[in-house]
């Protein structure tokens, strides 16, 4: 039977195959995989561990999307960390691709290179205590994420 890691690196985007082949050349091993060719829309999920750090890449009806962290502690988005880490406003544009999305991209964020920013972002996480950032960063990603949802929502009288 094809391993989820064995398909996930036939069907990736360039960039998101890049991503993977970084995780295993820096000592990053998958320790769970489920999905692939066999799953509905060829999803699948692919947790990988240094010890230190965790990556998480998910291909969903065809959107790969990544989450990292601490070993311990929770999965932040790519998205969202990077905004925390770069310090930018999360705004509307931030979580563009949420609710009522008028197309959805192949990889979430777009426009990102995850075999860039994986390195740098992990680095970011083990450079110190994030955990008061990332409870800013997640608030706010809340805060923006339900006006965005309550925007396409209409209320008949």
């Amino acid at each position: 039977m094809e391993s989820a890691l064995a398909y996930a690196f036939e069907v990736a985007p360039a960039d998101v195959a890049a991503a993977m082949r970084w995780l295993e050349a820096n000592a990053f091993e998958v320790v769970r995989e489920n999905g692939g060719r066999a799953e509905s829309f060829g999803n699948l999920a692919l947790a990988w561990s240094d010890h230190h750090s965790k990556v998480h890449i998910m291909r969903d009806r065809g959107i790969w999307e990544c989450a990292l962290g601490h070993e311990a502690g929770d999965y932040q988005s790519l998205g969202l960390l990077l905004a925390v880490m770069e310090q930018r406003i999360i705004d509307m544009e931030t979580v563009q691709w949420m609710a009522g999305a008028p197309r959805w991209p192949i990889q979430i964020p777009e426009d990102v290179s995850w075999a860039e920013v994986i390195p740098r972002s992990i680095d970011w996480l083990r450079a110190g205590d994030r955990t008061a950032e990332m409870e800013r960063g997640n608030a706010d990603w809340k805060t923006v994420a339900l006006a965005k949802i309550l925007a396409h929502i209409s209320i008949d009288a």
